[in-house]
């Protein structure tokens, strides 16, 4: 993590996992790095965009390019 007064920019790591029935196998597996930043206000900080960088998948393709119903 980073920050000054003003801003800070936080990593994190992420996993996620999506299932959908209809063509093979129903599962597609992601891995991958996140990056918030965030800004502060006069009420608190506030997330103002993040980026997440995919490291690793696994599974259907698919399941990832399919649109969900």
């Amino acid at each position: 993590m980073s920050f000054d007064a003003g801003a800070a920019t936080v990593r994190s790591n992420g996993y996620a996992w999506n299932r959908m029935e209809g063509n093979g196998d129903p599962l597609w597996e992601v891995w991958g790095t996140y990056e918030h930043h965030l800004t502060r206000s006069g009420t608190g900080w506030k997330v103002d965009g993040f980026t997440f960088r995919m490291t690793h998948e696994r599974g259907n393709p698919w399941v990832k390019a399919t649109p969900g119903q």
